[in-house]
Parts: structure tokens; C-alpha cells; sequence
């Protein structure tokens, strides 16, 4: 036979097939040829030589060829009789799939495809005017083999960029969904509840309709509820079809056409809605439909937990939660139209304010949730359980429900919604309340723990509990995306928030009559416990309890006689300054953590935890309108507390930082440069108060050292300053703490911002009790009101 160059697109196809079929092996394609062709052999070296089969698959463009070798490969290879049949299949009968003739199928895509709606969206909204890119998880999380010390580290680690407490993302790991399915021609996306697998196949039939692309494909969109429910119980070659002929008449040709040439992208979305009655009619279709046209493009969806197939040769891969900046891009998209300016600025700096809402959001769903709810109020509820309710139900109930989704009952019908919840609260609470937190669990402690709840219910078979077990852990995983497996046979719930949510329902539901007491008695200090109790704080139908608990166990860390000395002194010199009250007694600590007013600053204690509190209570002072202003005694002692500080920084060689104080007044920032301003501003200031004061300070004023003077120079002046300070105005005395009371006045200032927090949210607690703790915080047991002390 002639010598001839094969067809460009006749040679891609051969390729192709080539590399799925053998692997792009030439010793295993001339092994299969000879014994395919065993009667054409008529010597010992081969039908088709091993340098001619490599030469032919290595070239770039289509090389001189005997048609007889065509014949061969395209037979074998294509499942063509001939190179010429194959040619008049794959060349000749082309159709333009990017011609006019495809435009009513193309316009039934798009409005199957071209919108978006989730529960309590009233309208739909166009999928081009919101989506944003997604990322895959090339190695599957829950098939790596991960152990709890590694686990645990995620948890260790304070990392302000990660979104997602539990997420676990491996941004080395994730790769452009979108690439990915250029890369590969069969896909298997896996994902969690509301990780946007059903948008992205819409996006995707929407991009290679739109998109000019070297190489065509017309995409094929198929629901896998829908297409189960079809009562004609049609093959999926023929639901491909239905797709044609439902707007473009005499179609069935060139489906055919187009499906033997590899033409299609075929997106088979939800696997995981598949009935268990039905599921093998589905998993034979779509092995029929892959072999009878394999040179077809395939994309499956599918939830963890739903299902164990996956069809030969399928790449696997994870849907990946949304990162920052995805997070960002959303969220611009989402509010582009609205009428209210810089709205998506704003809903991303709430969100920074909030980490247990912000780790919400690297879920789209969830994300597409919030957005909706800031939407009708530009603020997200002061009531954030209702929003974490919202959440959970979204899950539990509304999401299949919304998309009409009928799922297998779990165990059998007996695990109601209720008892779901209860379910989940026990899992939740089980590991909290333990000491070290528990956030992770094997396969088989999980379904211990199943194990352990279900034996109660009425009706259920002993004998079949640990089967049972396994069975509700593969069920609540697949179905409500929950709890999810984060490693192989390592499981969490998806979000940390729903962890706290739970343990808050627990300790609230429990006919346990002292657990709330003894909740409160054990964790109070405890930081993994502070958005539980703010929930509890949240849902109980009466808070007074509550509060006075916390602040009785809060004013007992601090009983220790230094710490209630440091008390007394914060309250005497706030009250002689003027300026008794809360806020101030707050911002007085602050500054002293910076400074020397009272404690010695070389203290290890957070100034941040006073600087908030004194924030918080001065909004909280603001809305009650009892904010006193600032009073020039106020002025002078903290100007002279950060000049003496100043001072003793030079004095050891030491570079100042003073960008903590700076908050409350930005002129200590340039105090280095200006000091001697400064203080002589504190003389005029003196020269009102005390006139003695004012003396010493002038003679302080005239022996100030310069700015390249000795370090035992600048030292014997702070000294100096120090005495004056002491003596006149009852601050500098640089305390030192024990690292005991240091601990407790730590945690003494962590819970006062966590009642203060209570305090400030949408809980339901006597008007009198709340001023009552708030008038009396940062004060000396002496001076707090015997029945606000009663509940300890």
C-alpha cells in the first residue's frame, strides 16, 4: 500500500488513544497488535516494528505512514475499520460546533445553567455576575495518612491568614479547577456540602459554549436526580439525546456524531443524589457510556461518604474551600451592584472582626448565606446564634431540601432531625469539656461514640450496632457535611464553630442540673471556650446567673493581697484624677502594662487584652452617656508615666516603643524627638494643681539630660523623676508581680473581656444587674457590692 500522511485530526485521535489505552507504551501496543492480528503475522518481527511505533507517536506532526499501519492503528486504537473510515467519521463528517445550528441548544444551556439560587434568595442571580474561580485538592485529604501530633499542629499554629480553623488547606496542594479539567479528560471531583461542585459544572458548560477554544467541545449538563427520576428509565445515551431534542429537531444523528467523535464535555453532577435503589443502574450507564465513547470529555461530582465508585481511569480530586482572596473576590462580586458604597469593604473588615463567622465563609455556600444576611441589613446579627443555627440547618435540612433532594433515611428512619442535633451536641461536648480539647477523632472512636448514642434508641437490633455504626458515620459525613473525614480515618467537624455551636446546645439542653454551674467553674479561663459560653450567653432565656458567676469567678482570681493592693490603687487614683470609672480604671491598666504607674512593665501580659476592655467599656459607657472626659490631673499623670518611661529606656540603651500609648494620644509617638516639650506642658499643667509639684518638675525640666548623654546620666534622672512621681501624685512604683498573680491578672483581664463581650451582645438579663457588673468592674472586693458577690 501508498505511503501517506495521516489527517492532523486523525493522528491527534491516535495520540490520544495511544497514551489511554497503553499507557503510551510501545512494547505493550505491538504485543496487543500481534495478538490481535495473529492471522496478518508473516514473520517473527512483528506486525508493526518497534521503531516505526515509536517514530509515529514521538512525532509532532502527522509523518509519512503505510495506510496498511494506519489501518492497523486505527482499528485497534479507534475502533475503525480502516484509516479511511476513521477519516470519514472524525474529519470529514465535523460537525462546526461553534455554528448557528447549536444556538437553541446553546440558549437551553444557558438557562439551565446561567443562574444561581439558594435558600432564602428570593431571585436568582446570573452565575457570571458572582462566580469566582475555583481551586482543586489534587491529593485528596481524607486519603493521606495523617497522625494527631501532625494534626495537632494545625491547631498550634496562630496563622491570621488561614480562614478555616479546620480546614487544613494545602495551597502547594491546589491547583485551578478549571486547568484541571483541561489537563484531564475523565474527572472525579469530590467535595463537601455547599462546596460549589454543582456550580462549577454550570460554570463550565457556560465556558466552553462562550469561550473559543483551539478544540471545541459542545458541554452536556445532566443532573443525576433528574435523570433517576425519569420514569422511561432511559439510558444516559439517551438523556444525552433528550438534552438535543428538546430544541433542535432530528437530533439523534448528530448526537451520535458528536459523541463518537469526542466532541462533548459530559458533566454528570451529584452522584452522591443517587438513591441507593438506583445506584447501580447509574454506575452501569456511565461505564456504558465512557466505553461505547471514550474519547469523550468527563467531568463527575460527587459528596465524601456518598460513594465508592469511580469509574476507570478517573483522576480524583477535592474541591478546595475558598482562600482570602477568593473569599475577597466573591465578595465584591456579590455587592458590585448595590447601592450602598464600599459595602464589600465592609462586610470583609466584620468579617476580620469575627473569626468563627470568618472561617464560615471559606465554604461558598456558607459564604453566599452570609452575604445574603449582611445584604438586608449592611450588619451581620448582634444574635450570632441564630446565624450558626442557620448555618446548621442549612445543612441538616434545607439544602437538599431546597434542590428537592430525597436521600436514603439514616439508620433506618430513627434518627429524626432531633436526634441528629442531639447526636452531634454529644459528639461536640464529649471532646471539649476534655482536657487537652479534643478536635479530632479516629474512625473508631467516632463510632463508639455513635455506637454508644443509637443503643438507646427503641427498636434497635444489638447484634447489628457496630455494622450500624459505621453505616450513620458514612450517612451524617455524606449527607450533611458536618463532620467530615480530614485525613484517612481521621475525622472533625468541618468547621470549629460547629464544634462550639453543639457543645453551647448541649450544656444548655442537658437535664444535668449543675452543668452550666460546673461549665462555667471549670473553663471559665479556659480561651477554647469563649465563643461556647458567648453562645450560652446568647440562648439562655434569663443571662443574670450566668453573669454573676463569671464576674464572681473572675474578681476571685485576683484575691491574692498584691493584686487586690494593685486594685485598691487603680481604684484611689482614678478616683482622685477624676475620672472614676470603669472605662478609665481600664485605660490607667493599659497604660501602667506600658509604663510604670503601678506594676513594673516588664510584666508578661498582653497590653492588648486592657487596651480592649478599655475600648469596650468606653462604647458601652458611650451609649449609657456616663463618659467623663479627661481631666488635667489624668493628663499629667500619664504624660509623666510615658516621659519616665522614656527615661528608663534611655537609660538602658534601649530602643522606645511607644506605639501602644500612642492609641490614646498619637503625640507620644514623636515623644523621643519632643520630650522636653512635653514636659514642660506638665508644668503649666502642675502649676494648677501643686505648686510644690511644679517646682520639682522645673528643676527636673533644667537637668534634663540630652539626647547622646550617659545611660547612668538618663538613670539617675528617671530615679529622680520616679520619687516625684511617688510622692506627689501616688504613681511609679514599678511593682514587680509574682509569675502566680501575673497568670491571674492575665486571666482576670481575659474573662472581664469575655463578660464584658456577654454584656455587650444580644443576650436577655435585668437592666439593674447589668449596670451593676459593669459599674463595678476593675474594682477592689472591698468595693463591690456584697450581692453581686453572693453566686461564688
Amino acid at each position: 500500500m501508498a505511503t501517506i500522511q495521516p489527517h492532523p485530526k486523525v493522528f491527534e485521535q491516535l495520540k490520544q488513544a495511544y497514551a489511554e489505552k497503553c499507557g503510551s507504551s510501545p512494547t505493550y501496543l505491538i504485543d496487543k497488535l500481534n495478538h490481535v492480528y495473529e492471522h496478518d503475522l508473516h514473520s517473527n518481527s512483528g506486525l508493526i516494528s518497534d521503531k516505526t511505533i515509536r517514530n509515529f507517536f514521538k512525532a509532532t506532526t502527522p509523518p509519512n505512514t503505510q495506510e496498511k499501519n494506519l489501518n492497523y492503528l486505527c482499528d485497534f486504537l479507534l475502533e475503525f475499520s480502516s484509516y479511511q473510515a476513521a477519516l470519514s467519521q472524525l474529519v470529514q463528517k465535523q460537525y462546526d460546533i461553534q455554528g448557528n445550528f447549536l444556538n437553541p441548544y446553546i440558549e437551553r444551556i444557558k438557562g439551565k445553567c446561567g443562574t444561581i439560587k439558594v435558600p432564602h434568595m428570593t431571585n436568582p442571580r446570573p452565575l457570571s455576575t458572582i462566580y469566582t474561580d475555583l481551586n482543586i485538592l489534587e491529593n485528596i485529604k481524607r486519603r493521606r495518612r495523617k497522625y494527631f501530633p501532625e494534626l495537632l499542629t494545625y491547631l498550634d499554629a496562630d496563622d491570621s491568614q488561614s480562614l478555616n480553623r479546620f480546614g487544613l488547606a494545602d495551597k502547594q496542594n491546589s491547583v485551578a479547577a478549571l486547568e484541571a479539567v483541561k489537563s484531564h479528560s475523565r474527572l472525579m471531583i469530590w467535595g463537601k456540602p455547599g462546596a460549589g461542585k454543582t456550580t462549577f459544572l454550570q460554570y463550565l458548560a457556560l465556558y466552553f459554549l462562550e469561550e473559543k477554544l483551539p478544540q471545541p467541545l459542545v458541554p452536556v449538563f445532566i443532573r443525576l436526580k433528574t435523570f433517576i427520576e425519569d420514569k422511561g428509565k432511559p439510558t444516559l445515551t439517551d438523556a444525552i439525546i433528550q438534552e438535543f431534542a428538546a430544541c433542535i429537531p432530528d437530533a439523534n444523528e448528530m448526537v451520535e456524531d458528536l459523541l463518537k467523535q469526542g466532541q462533548c464535555l459530559i458533566l454528570l453532577d451529584g452522584l452522591d443524589e443517587v438513591v441507593a435503589a438506583e445506584a447501580q443502574r447509574v454506575y452501569q450507564n456511565i461505564d456504558t457510556l465512557i466505553e461505547k465513547y471514550p474519547k469523550n470529555r468527563f467531568v463527575i461530582t460527587c459528596r465524601f461518604g456518598a460513594s465508592e465508585y469511580v469509574p476507570p481511569a478517573f483522576k480524583e480530586v477535592e474541591m478546595a474551600d475558598f482562600d482570602q482572596e477568593q473569599v475577597a473576590v466573591f465578595v465584591k462580586n456579590w455587592f458590585q451592584d448595590s447601592d450602598e458604597p464600599g459595602i464589600d469593604e465592609k462586610f470583609l473588615e466584620k468579617l476580620t472582626e469575627n473569626r468563627s463567622i470568618q472561617e464560615l465563609a471559606t465554604q461558598p455556600l456558607l459564604l453566599t448565606m452570609l452575604c445574603w444576611v449582611y445584604e438586608d441589613g449592611y450588619e451581620f446579627p448582634k444574635e450570632r446564634n441564630s446565624l450558626y443555627e442557620d448555618a446548621v440547618d442549612l445543612f441538616i435540612r434545607k439544602w437538599d431540601a431546597f434542590r428537592r433532594i430525597e436521600r436514603d433515611s439514616i439508620y433506618k428512619g430513627k434518627l429524626s432531625r432531633p436526634r441528629r442535633i442531639s447526636l452531634f451536641a454529644n459528639i461536640a461536648y464529649d471532646a471539649f469539656h476534655q482536657k487537652p480539647k479534643k478536635n479530632f477523632w479516629k474512625r473508631r472512636e467516632l463510632e463508639k461514640m455513635i455506637r454508644n448514642f443509637i443503643e438507646n434508641i427503641p427498636g434497635v437490633e444489638p447484634e447489628t450496632l457496630d455494622l450500624d455504626s459505621r453505616e450513620v458515620l458514612r450517612a451524617i459525613e455524606s449527607q450533611h457535611g458536618l463532620v467530615v473525614e480530614q485525613a484517612k480515618d481521621i475525622y472533625s467537624f468541618s468547621h470549629l464553630t460547629f464544634q462550639e455551636y453543639f457543645t453551647a446546645r448541649y450544656v444548655l439542653e442537658s437535664q444535668e442540673p449543675d452543668l452550666l454551674r460546673n461549665t462555667i467553674q471549670q473553663h471559665f479561663t479556659d480561651r477554647h471556650w469563649r465563643e461556647v459560653f458567648l453562645m450560652i450567653a446568647e440562648r439562655l432565656p434569663k443571662a443574670d446567673e450566668f453573669l454573676k458567676l463569671l464576674f464572681c469567678h473572675a474578681n476571685a482570681l485576683v484575691k491574692s493581697e498584691a493584686l487586690q493592693k494593685m486594685l485598691c490603687w487603680l481604684d484611689r487614683i482614678t478616683l482622685e484624677a477624676k475620672v472614676s470609672s470603669n472605662s478609665w480604671r481600664a485605660c490607667y491598666l493599659a497604660f501602667d502594662l506600658e509604663t510604670d504607674l503601678y506594676i513594673e512593665r516588664t510584666v508578661k501580659i498582653d497590653t492588648k487584652l486592657a487596651q480592649k476592655l478599655s475600648d469596650e467599656l468606653r462604647n458601652i459607657n458611650l451609649e449609657r452617656k456616663k463618659i467623663i472626659p479627661r481631666t488635667p490631673k489624668c493628663k499629667l499623670e500619664l504624660d509623666l508615666a510615658v516621659i519616665h518611661a522614656l527615661a528608663r529606656d534611655r537609660s538602658s540603651h534601649k530602643t522606645p516603643d511607644l506605639k501602644q500609648v500612642g492609641r490614646y494620644d498619637e503625640g507620644y509617638i514623636e515623644l523621643p524627638q519632643n520630650i522636653e516639650p512635653r514636659l514642660k506642658d506638665t508644668i503649666g499643667i502642675a502649676q494648677e494643681l501643686n505648686k510644690d509639684l511644679a517646682s520639682k518638675l522645673s528643676s527636673l525640666q533644667n537637668h534634663l539630660p540630652s539626647n547622646d548623654a550617659s545611660e547612668s546620666e538618663w538613670q539617675e534622672w528617671a530615679s529622680n523623676l520616679q520619687s516625684v512621681m511617688i510622692n506627689y501624685l501616688d504613681i511609679g512604683y514599678s511593682v514587680r508581680l509574682s509569675e502566680e498573680n501575673t497568670e491571674a491578672l492575665k486571666n482576670y483581664l481575659y474573662v472581664l473581656n469575655l463578660l464584658v463581650q456577654c454584656l455587650g451582645g444580644d443576650i436577655y438579663a435585668s437592666k439593674d444587674l447589668r449596670e451593676k457588673i459593669i459599674d463595678n468592674l476593675l474594682l477592689p472586693v472591698e468595693r463591690i457590692p456584697a450581692d453581686l458577690l453572693s453566686s461564688y
